[in-house]
Order: structure tokens, then C-alpha cells, then sequence
């Protein structure tokens, strides 16, 4: 019947009358046709069946409901899932350990981590105990909300109760730290799991690699540590992912270690890890920052060619590669195509284009995009108009300036320093 395409309500109209007359002993075909829907991703028409059969008096149980939510959930079909768990409610369907802790995961996903720790004690007031997974969503939902001190409570509390972290907690909070700029303490965290017979993955490995580059490290020209950690990962057995080696190339690119990011990208594709959207985007920042453009538009077009649609973060680093570079002509190329692949510039698009014009005197050009800016509903910020009145003054156009500040101010923009220097 899935098969078929027939309308979902008519085949529920049909297994609700053989039900009647069976006197209600089937509930399973609610059951098979739910988790049917489900595998064909049809999260919709499992929702309604699963609401219809209810409406008419026929309750399946409470791991059918569990699977349902946990889908709606992956589906980010928050909606649905809270009539589908209202729905439970309403048919005195019991929550379990699964249950709450679904319910805990769609707070947690739109930021209300407070409420999800509320449901932790909920539950076991109601003598339903927390279970590992049920712990690691909220430890997750508090390290992405930046609260890592109080997910350190929730894996000290886990403890005390008997519950042992386990390498998604480990890499869940190593992580959140790295996030904190506390790469020193996220690696102390990496030993301690291994001193409790845990081993690290690459997603531990990987987040705290990413955490000492993203403390700038790489900046002063000291890969030393990031090295001794891939290092460590390679003599452990653990085999780096794309993420992985997206990092370290990220880091040899600030650097301006264009060979060395070379041949990690070599060697990573050696291994058959693909490239990303995010390695193509890094990879073509890095050769942006070094000069090479002739190689970023090169990665560009290979990227393009493997069936990847750039975002406007890549549009933007190539246009202001060119830009930096002063072929203006490529850099309009670049805008014109972003526009007809339907990704739309931003702000900071426009800025980088605006910004490099004035830099250059092309003041007549640049204003032409400061109206095409507005036009396309974007708001201009201070750098804006502080590259516009910069520009302006140093072309000795004193007018455009004094027009420019007098429109920001209309704007509702505050001048900053940098526009108020003489």
C-alpha cells in the first residue's frame, strides 16, 4: 500500500475498520504502518496515523511512540513531534527513560537547555532514572550553549549516581572546552579518559587539534603541538577523518605553509576521504591569503565539477582574494556568478567589494554597489560607510563624504572611531 502511493488517510480508514471488528485486537498494524511511513521518510503520514489511530480509541505502545519521536526529532520536525508526544499524553501512554530523553533533546536543540535539565530531575521524581544517553544530550545541549562549568556538574552528578562517562561524554566536553579557548584543560580532559581505559577517537583528537589552532598557535608559527597531537592520534591507531585533516590544513594555510597544506589535501584524498564543502572553502581561503589565485580558482572550479554548490562564505573569500590582489575585473565575475547560482551576497560580501574599491579610488563603482546593497534589502553597517567616507576624503571629494556621514547618521548607524579619525 505504501508502495502504491495510495492516500495515507484512506488506508488508516481501512485498518481502523478491520480493527473494529476484530474488536481492537490488531493494534500492530498501527504499529508495522508507522515505522512503514517512517523508513520511507514519510514523517508526516506516521504522525497522522499514528494521532488518527488515537483519535479512534487505538493506543500502540510506548516504544512505537519513542522510535516516532526520536524520527520527528532527526527530521527537525519539532511541531509534529510535540502533538505526537501530547498525543501520548492524552492516551496514557507512560513515558520511559527513552521518552524523556527524546524530550530532553528537542529542548535541548532550539537552545532551552535549562528546561532540559529540569526534565532530568522530573523524571526521577517520577522514578524514572537517567540513563548514560539521557545524561550526554544535556552534557551536549549545555557545551553548545558555551555553559561548559555546568556540564562539568551534570558528568560529576552522572558519576555519583553510578552512571560512567563514556567517549561521546569525553569528546562532548573536550570539545565544548576547545570552544572556550581552554585548550590546555581540554587535553588534561584527554588523559584523564585515557587513564580510565578509554580511547580517544579522531572526533576527541580532531576538537582538540581544532582548539589549539583556533588559540592561534598556528598564528605565531607553532604547529609544534598540533603536530604532536595528530601524531599521537596516527601511533594510537585512530585514523583521521576529512574534519580532521581540514583542521591541520586550516592551520598550515595561516602559517602560509602552502606545500605542507598541499600534500595533507594529497594525502587525505589517498586515503579516499572526501572534500567537503567546508576543506574546499578552507583550501580556497588558504590560497587566497597567500596570493595564489590562479590555484583557488583552480580548487573552485574542481570543487564545482565534483557536484558542490559553493556557499556565499566561499563566493566572498574569492572575491576579496581578487580584490586584495587588484583584479576588480575577476572579482565582478566572481559577484555576477554567485548572483546568477542563486546565493544571495551578504553584508560582508558587499563590503569586501566596496571596501577594496574605495581602497582603490574607484568611488563612482563603489557607491553603485552601495545602492545595489540597499536595493537588495541589506542594511549597510559603519565599515560601510566608513570605507565611503575614507575613500572619498582621500580622493579629495569632500562632498561625497559629508553626503555619505549625513546618510549614515539618517541610517541609524553610529559612527565609530575608525570613521571619525581625521
Amino acid at each position: 500500500m505504501i508502495e502504491t502511493h495510495k492516500p495515507h488517510l484512506e488506508i488508516l480508514d481501512s485498518i481502523l475498520k478491520c480493527c473494529r471488528e476484530l474488536n481492537g485486537s490488531n493494534i500492530v498494524v498501527f504499529e508495522i504502518l508507522i515505522n512503514a511511513y517512517k523508513k520511507k521518510g514519510f514523517l508526516n503520514e506516521a504522525a497522522s496515523v499514528f494521532l488518527g489511530a488515537k483519535n479512534h480509541g487505538f493506543v500502540v505502545d510506548v516504544v512505537c511512540c519513542n522510535s516516532l519521536l526520536k524520527d520527528l526529532l532527526k527530521g527537525n520536525r519539532l511541531e509534529l513531534f510535540w502533538k505526537v508526544y501530547n498525543g501520548m499524553l492524552e492516551a496514557k501512554v507512560d513515558p520511559d527513560v527513552y521518552t524523556y530523553t527524546n524530550l530532553i533533546n528537542a529542548h535541548c536543540k532550539v537552545g532551552n537547555v535549562k528546561d532540559g535539565k529540569g526534565l532530568l530531575f522530573d523524571m526521577e521524581e517520577k522514578g524514572c532514572s537517567p540513563s548514560l544517553v539521557t545524561y550526554n544530550v544535556v552534557i551536549a545541549g549545555f557545551c553548545r550553549a558555551g555553559a561548559v562549568d555546568e556540564a562539568f556538574e551534570l558528568k560529576k552528578s552522572m558519576v555519583d549516581k553510578g552512571l560512567a562517562p563514556d567517549n561521546y561524554t569525553y569528546a562532548t566536553l573536550i570539545d565544548g572546552l576547545c570552544k572556550q579557548k581552554k585548550s590546555k584543560e581540554a587535553k588534561l580532559l584527554l588523559e584523564e579518559m585515557c587513564s580510565i581505559g578509554l580511547k580517544p577517537d579522531h572526533i576527541a583528537y580532531t576538537a582538540l587539534i581544532n582548539g589549539f589552532l583556533k588559540q592561534g598557535l598556528c598564528k605565531v608559527g607553532d604547529m609544534e603541538k598540533v603536530k604532536a597531537l595528530f601524531s599521537e592520534m596516527i601511533e594510537m591507531g585512530i585514523k583521521p577523518d576529512t574534519q580532521t585533516y581540514t583542521c591541520l590544513m586550516d592551520g598550515y594555510y595561516k602559517e602560509q605553509n602552502m606545500v605542507k597544506a598541499f600534500e595533507l589535501l594529497i594525502e587525505m584524498k589517498n586515503k579516499n576521504l572526501a572534500p567537503t564543502v567546508y576543506t574546499y572553502g578552507v583550501v580556497i581561503n588558504g590560497l587566497c591569503r597567500c596570493g595564489d589565485l590562479k590555484r583557488a580558482n583552480r580548487v573552485f572550479q574542481e570543487m564545482v565539477s565534483q557536484g558542490f554548490k559553493p556557499n556565499a562564505v566561499i563566493y566572498t573569500t574569492l572575491i576579496k582574494g581578487h580584490v586584495q590582489e587588484g583584479a576588480f575585473d575577476d572579482a565582478r565575475k566572481i559577484l555576477e556568478v554567485m548572483k546568477e547560482q542563486g546565493v544571495a551576497p551578504d553584508v560582508f560580501c558587499y563590503n569586501t567589494v566596496i571596501i577594496g574599491l574605495c581602497k582603490a579610488g574607484k568611488m563612482e563603482e563603489s557607491r553603485k554597489y552601495l545602492v545595489e546593497m540597499v536595493q537588495n534589502g541589506l542594511k549597510p553597517n559603519v565599515y560601510t560607510y566608513g570605507a565611503l567616507i575614507h575613500g572619498y576624503c582621500k580622493a579629495g571629494e569632500m562632498q561625497g563624504a559629508d553626503s555619505c556621514f549625513t546618510e549614515m547618521l539618517g541610517c541609524g548607524v553610529a559612527p565609530n572611531d575608525v570613521v571619525l579619525q581625521p
